[in-house]
C-alpha cells in the first residue's frame, strides 16, 4: 500500500461505508428500544426479543455467506490501494476459516462505524453550536451531556466558547483519521489470506518457477546443439570463402537448415507452453515406452561430429528416463561441438536397474577453473532431481569425459 493522501481519502471513505453499514443496527436497536419502553409489558418484551435474536441471527448468516469476504477484499483493494500481494483474491471462499474472516471484518467495520458516528453525532452539533454561540443571544450554555449551565454573557463576552468548539470539531476530525488508518491497517491482517490460502499460494508460486524452469531447459536442450553447430558452419564458411566456394555454399546451405531447425524447435517451446497455459494441467502425451539408442542415434545424426557410437541395440525405457539422457547427450555433444576438435565417443551400458552414460572427445585447450556454463549447472540439476549422478571434467590435459549414471525404470509389458 502506498501512503499517499489518496490511501487516507480512501481510508476516510471507507470508514463512510463502516457508518453505512451500521445504521441498520442501529435503527433497529433503536425501534425495539422505543417500543419496549412504550409497552414494557411482557408479552411485548418477549416478542420484540426474539425479533432481536432474529434479526442478528441473519445478520450473522449474512456475514457468513462465502461471497462477502470477496467483496470486503475487492473494496479494500479499491479504496486502501493495496495491491493483489498484499490483499490477493479469495482462492477458497466456501472455507470455514475464509468465512471467520469475512464476518471478523464485517464486526470490525460495524464497530468502527459506530465509534465514528457517535462521534460525529455528538462532537459536530457540540462544536458548530460553541463557535456559534458568541454569534446568539444567549448567556447561558448548557453542556451537552451534563446538563450543567454556565453564565458566559453574550456577545464578546462568550467568545472564549470559540475555543472548546474548534477542539470539539478538530477532534471530531481526529476520530474520523484515526478510524481511516485502523482500517487500513487492519485490512490485511483481517482479510488477508488464510494459512491453506498462503499454502496455495506458494505452492503455485513453486510450479509457475517450475515451469519457468523447465521452459528455459527446454531452449537450452533444443537450441544449444543447434546454434552451437551453425556457429562451427559459420565460422568454416568464413574461413574457406576465399579459397574454396563449393565447401563455403555447403556450409551456408547447413547453416540455412539448421536455421530452420532452429525456427520450428522456438515454435515447438512456444506452442507447448501456451498449451499448458491454456489447459491449465499439462498432460503427456508422450508414449510410456521409447527406444534410448534410437533418440542417441538422431541425436547424433543431427550433430557435426564425427561421434563413435557404442550403443546397445535396443533399449526400451520409460519417457521420463529418456527425456533426463537425451538433455545429457545433446549437451555433452553440444560442447563436444562448441570446445572439442570435431571428434567424440558416445558409450551407453544399462542393467537391470541403472543406465550409465560416457561421452569422451578431445579439447583444444584446458581453461582452468572456467565457471560452470549455465547448460551444465542446468544438467547437473536435472540429473540430481532425477536421483542420478554426473561428472563432467578434463581427463590427460587433452580431452572431457562427461559421465552420468541414470536409474531407469523399464515399462511394464504389453499384453
Amino acid at each position: 500500500m502506498r501512503a499517499s493522501g489518496a490511501t487516507l481519502w480512501g481510508g476516510v471513505a471507507h470508514v463512510f461505508l463502516a457508518v453505512a453499514l451500521c445504521l441498520p443496527l442501529v435503527a433497529v436497536t433503536a425501534a425495539i428500544g422505543v417500543s419496549m419502553a412504550h409497552d414494557p409489558s411482557v408479552l411485548n418484551v418477549w416478542l420484540l426479543t426474539l425479533l432481536a435474536i432474529v434479526f442478528i441471527a441473519v445478520v450473522v448468516w449474512a456475514s457468513l455467506l462465502p461471497p462477502v469476504r470477496q467483496v470486503e477484499v475487492s473494496t479494500a483493494r479499491a479504496l486502501l490501494e493495496y495491491d493483489e500481494r498484499s490483499l490477493p483474491d479469495v482462492r477458497s471462499p466456501r472455507a470455514w476459516a475464509s468465512r471467520r474472516r469475512g464476518a471478523a471484518w464485517l464486526a470490525v467495520l460495524v464497530g468502527v462505524g459506530l465509534v465514528v458516528a457517535a462521534a460525529t453525532v455528538y462532537l459536530v452539533p457540540v462544536g458548530i453550536d460553541l463557535v456559534s454561540f458568541p454569534l446568539s443571544r444567549h448567556s447561558t450554555v448548557t453542556w451537552p451531556g451534563t446538563g450543567k449551565a454556565t453564565q458566559t454573557g453574550s456577545g464578546w463576552h462568550a467568545t472564549w466558547l470559540v475555543a472548546p468548539g474548534l477542539l470539539a470539531l478538530v477532534a471530531c476530525l481526529t476520530v474520523l483519521g484515526a478510524a481511516a488508518r485502523v482500517v487500513a491497517l487492519l485490512a490485511p491482517r483481517v482479510i488477508g489470506p488464510t494459512l491453506s490460502e498462503r499454502v496455495t499460494a506458494a505452492a503455485d508460486r513453486e510450479r509457475a518457477l517450475a515451469q519457468a524452469n523447465a521452459v528455459a531447459r527446454d531452449l537450452h536442450d533444443r537450441l544449444g546443439h543447434t546454434l552451437t553447430a551453425m556457429t562451427v558452419q559459420a565460422t568454416a564458411a568464413r574461413r574457406l570463402l576465399p579459397t574454396d566456394p563449393r565447401a563455403t555454399e555447403r556450409a551456408l546451405a547447413a547453416i540455412e537448415q539448421l536455421g530452420r531447425r532452429a525456427q520450428a524447435d522456438v515454435d515447438g517451446v512456444v506452442r507447448a507452453l501456451r498449451d499448458s497455459v491454456e489447459g491449465g494441467t499439462a498432460v503427456s502425451r508422450a508414449p510410456s515406452a521409447v527406444d534410448l539408442a534410437e533418440i542417441a542415434s538422431a541425436l547424433v545424426r543431427k550433430s557435426t561430429l564425427d561421434v563413435e557410437l557404442r550403443l546397445p541395440a535396443s533399449l526400451r525405457v520409460d519417457h521420463d528416463t529418456a527425456a533426463v539422457a537425451s538433455a545429457v547427450i545433446r549437451e555433452a555433444l553440444t560442447n563436444a561441438t562448441r570446445h572439442g576438435t570435431g571428434s567424440a565417443s558416445l558409450g551407453i551400458e544399462a542393467d537391470t536397474r541403472w543406465m550409465g552414460i560416457e561421452v569422451r572427445n578431445r579439447i583444444r585447450r584446458v581453461v582452468p577453473a572456467a565457471p560452470e556454463r549455465a547448460g551444465l549447472k542446468g544438467l547437473h540439476e536435472r540429473v540430481l532431481l532425477a536421483d542420478g549422478q554426473i561428472t563432467a571434467g578434463a581427463e590427460g590435459g587433452d580431452s572431457w569425459l562427461l559421465t552420468a549414471l541414470l536409474p531407469i525404470s523399464r515399462p511394464a509389458p504389453t499384453r
